[in-house]
């Protein structure tokens, strides 16, 4: 798991999917990437062929489809 701010200062001028793990007042602490790059749309449309699927602890797993 790695701060929020350590990911945008590694991919500056990107959009980032980020699983958030850890708030702080409200706001975004801390997680893990998910997926990166250039193009907004492209970013989206990866994130939309991920599935969550849930264990019997309750916890989700993402399972690419």
């Amino acid at each position: 798991m790695r701060s929020i701010q350590e990911l945008i200062e590694q991919y500056p001028d990107e959009w980032l999917a980020i699983d958030v793990k850890a708030e702080e007042g409200g706001r975004p602490k801390a997680g893990e990437l998910v997926h990166h790059g250039i193009d907004r749309d492209e970013v989206w449309r990866r994130i939309a062929r991920l599935s969550w699927r849930p264990f019997p602890t309750g916890r989700f797993k993402r399972i690419e489809t």
